[in-house]
C-alpha cells in the first residue's frame, strides 16, 4: 500500500512563544510529523500527552537565529486533535501533518535525515542518505530569513508543497514539501525564487518491517547457515 496523507494544517504567529494547530482527529497508527521554526530550542507536545521523537535542531540559516527541527510519532494514538510548538519568543511556524500506510510497522530511514544549507541561493537540498527505498515517504522541511514575495517549488525528488507559511507583510519563510513514493536512492530538493540564505532539513520513513527491507544475518548464524549448505 502505498503512503497517504490524510491531513496537514500549519500555523505560525508573529510574536510570543506558542503556535498551536488544531487538527482532525488522528486514526490510531498512523505517522504524524511536524515540521517547526523557532528560536533558540523548539519544544513539541499534543494534547493527549504523547512522546514525539526528534530530529537534529538545527540553527545554521546564514545571517538567521531561526531554529529548525522535525518531530514525529510513529504510531500515533486516535484522538490527536492539538499540536503546539513551544519556543522563544519571535516569529515561529509549525506545520503538522498525518500520513497512513498498513504495509508495516512505521519506521525513520536509518540515517535518512540530510541537512544542507545555502547563502544566497535558490535551490536547497541533496540526496538522502540511507538511503531510502523506492516507495519511502520523503519529506522536507525549509526555513529561511523573510523575503518578501517568495516563492517555493517542488525541485528534484518532491513532488508536492504541502504547507507554507507567510507573515503579516507578505514575507515568507517556512516551506514543507513531500513524496508520496520516491525513487530509489531519492533527492529531496526545493526552489526559492528569489534568492535567500536557506537551511532545509529531509529525512524518510518506511513502511515495510525491517526484517523484510534488508536482511541481515548475524555472523554466527550466517556460518552455520554457510556449512549446511554443503
Amino acid at each position: 500500500m502505498a503512503w497517504t496523507r490524510t491531513q496537514t494544517v500549519g500555523g505560525n504567529i508573529a510574536s510570543g512563544t506558542s503556535v498551536p494547530v488544531t487538527l482532525s482527529s488522528t486514526a490510531a497508527g498512523n505517522l504524524l510529523v511536524a515540521f517547526m521554526v523557532g528560536h533558540t530550542s523548539d519544544a513539541i507536545a499534543d494534547n493527549l500527552g504523547q512522546t514525539w521523537l526528534l530530529g537534529t535542531s538545527r540553527a545554521n540559516i546564514p545571517g538567521s537565529t531561526k531554529v529548525y527541527q522535525w518531530a514525529w510519532l510513529l504510531a500515533t494514538q486516535s484522538g490527536v486533535t492539538t499540536v503546539t510548538l513551544t519556543t522563544s519568543t519571535g516569529v515561529s511556524y509549525l506545520q503538522v501533518a498525518e500520513y497512513a500506510n498498513t504495509d508495516g510497522p512505521h519506521i525513520l530511514v536509518p540515517s535518512s535525515e540530510t541537512n544542507t544549507t545555502t547563502a544566497a541561493g535558490t535551490t536547497v537540498g541533496a540526496t538522502l542518505g540511507g538511503p531510502p527505498a523506492a516507495g519511502d515517504l520523503v519529506l522536507i522541511g525549509v526555513a529561511q530569513n523573510a523575503t518578501n514575495g517568495t516563492t517555493f517549488t517542488a525541485g528534484s525528488g518532491i513532488t508536492t508543497i504541502i504547507g507554507r507559511a507567510n507573515q503579516a507583510d507578505g514575507s515568507a519563510t517556512v516551506c514543507v514539501g513531500e513524496n508520496l513514493a520516491c525513487a530509489a536512492t531519492p533527492a529531496a530538493n526545493i526552489t526559492v525564487s528569489p534568492s535567500n540564505d536557506i537551511g532545509a532539513t529531509a529525512l524518510a520513513f518506511t513502511a515495510t518491517p525491517a526484517a523484510v527491507r534488508a536482511p541481515v544475518m548475524a555472523p554466527s548464524l550466517a556460518a552455520t547457515w554457510a556449512a549446511s549448505s554443503y
